[in-house]
């Protein structure tokens, strides 16, 4: 059952043709961010906003000057020098300004009770202790230099909606407004399974017909980045069919969503379709029209949990974990708005196409441009290491041109 109690029904469907994203918004309607909890602000730091935060004042509080110079009416000190009768310090309270004379002020100063407007210190002449308009200074209008009380946020109203993450300008606005606990998403629990009887530690020397294993380490790196995502544990685990299921329902009792690598294929020794089904997964797709990754699957638990499937050879696992498995994470975690999308121009990518979404690896170079990098297929860790991350080529299009692009850090 999903948290609302009802069960999920979503039809397996032919998704070889269909474009990938399409494919990857319907798992992304299968699923509910998860829980909610209060945490100090200072601890919120990349976490996602679970509701919306009030503002307890006007802000500003006051009439603020936007400049240093001097509070004045406008009227007199159009009609020729004023008195300054003393000064408005910042972060004290402000007073009254006398009629016929001026005051003092700085920028975020608060503006005294009977001023109109702030006169600007490089438009006046201070003599023996009056200032006087320079010539050629424009009319003195009320209301100029000063900014307004409210004029930001009226008391009561929303300064923050839910779905952004806590950023450095987030925590100053909750500051700002008294706000020291913060409603937030719980990290998403994510459990990682790598398979394949051919990998070994990476210290490790294996023989000829084994190699060591990159996707666990790049699963480290790469989902450690997010302080939304809490990974709770990784596990190795052969090509075996109950080995599989075993460790799959181990994570899926302690974890929000499960990412496998390996086994997402039709071979002989590729189990995660089977092991899908004895956990009672619904696949929402098991293939995408893309290179590499294309066995790539998602599916979705009967108690709305997330698995993905992905390919087994290390660029396929680094592509479609970035470009497929993230954005459904983000849904978990409570994020509103989709990773805004960006583009990159690409020179020097040659004429070859494919009638498939191909994911082809690009570096900047030293000349400021975007260029793809000669690669060998979806196990050339090489050209994935040197790249800063990918573009996404249409079927039939290429590389050249503007580009969507993913870096292999993300938000």
């Amino acid at each position: 059952m999903c948290p609302s109690g009802r069960r999920l029904s979503m039809p397996s469907v032919n998704t070889a043709k269909n474009p990938p994203d399409e494919l990857l918004q319907r798992v992304i309607d299968a699923l509910q961010p998860v829980g909610v909890e209060a945490v100090n602000c200072r601890a919120a730091r990349g976490r996602v906003l679970a509701e919306a935060v009030r503002a307890d004042r006007d802000s500003p509080p006051l009439d603020v000057s936007s400049m240093d110079g001097f509070a004045v009416r406008a009227a007199e000190v159009m009609a020729g020098p004023v008195p300054v009768a003393g000064e408005v310090l910042i972060g004290h309270e402000p007073g009254t300004l006398a009629a016929g004379t001026a005051l003092r002020i700085f920028t975020g100063s608060c503006v005294p009770a009977g001023a109109d407007a702030v006169v600007p210190v490089e438009d006046v002449t201070e003599t023996a202790g009056h200032i006087q308009l320079k010539e050629g200074v424009g009319k003195v209008v009320a209301g100029q230099s000063i900014r307004r009380r409210g004029e930001n946020l009226r008391a009561g109203e929303v300064a923050l909606q839910p779905g952004p993450q806590v950023s450095a300008a987030t925590a100053a606005a909750l500051a700002a407004f008294g706000i020291t606990q913060v409603r937030v998403h719980r990290p998403v629990r994510l459990g990682l399974i790598v398979t394949g009887d051919e990998l070994q530690a990476p210290g490790s020397v294996p023989p000829p017909w084994q190699i060591r294993d990159s996707n666990g380490p790049f699963f480290e790196h790469f989902f450690q980045q997010f302080p939304w995502l809490q990974i709770t544990s990784m596990h190795q685990v052969r090509d075996d069919r109950a080995a599989l299921v075993s460790t799959m329902r181990q994570l899926l009792a302690d974890c929000d969503a499960v990412v496998v690598s390996g086994g997402a294929s039709v071979g002989d020794h590729d189990y995660l379709h089977a092991a899908l089904a004895d956990v009672h997964a619904r696949e929402v797709f098991s293939k995408l029209p893309i290179r590499p990754g294309k066995p790539t699957t998602a599916a979705v638990t009967p108690d709305a949990k997330l698995i993905f499937g992905l390919p087994g050879n290390p660029v396929a696992v680094a592509v479609t974990a970035r470009r497929f498995a993230l954005p459904a994470l983000r849904k978990l975690a409570g994020f509103t708005h989709d990773e805004p999308p960006v583009y990159v121009h690409v020179d020097h990518a040659g004429n070859e196409t494919l009638h498939l979404w191909w994911y082809r690896p690009v570096r900047l170079n030293a000349a400021g441009q975007f260029e793809v990098l000669p690669n060998r297929g979806s196990g050339d860790l090489v050209a994935a290491g040197r790249a800063d991350g990918f573009i996404e080529v249409a079927p039939g299009d290429t590389a050249a041109g503007l580009k969507r692009f993913w870096s292999w850090s993300a938000c």
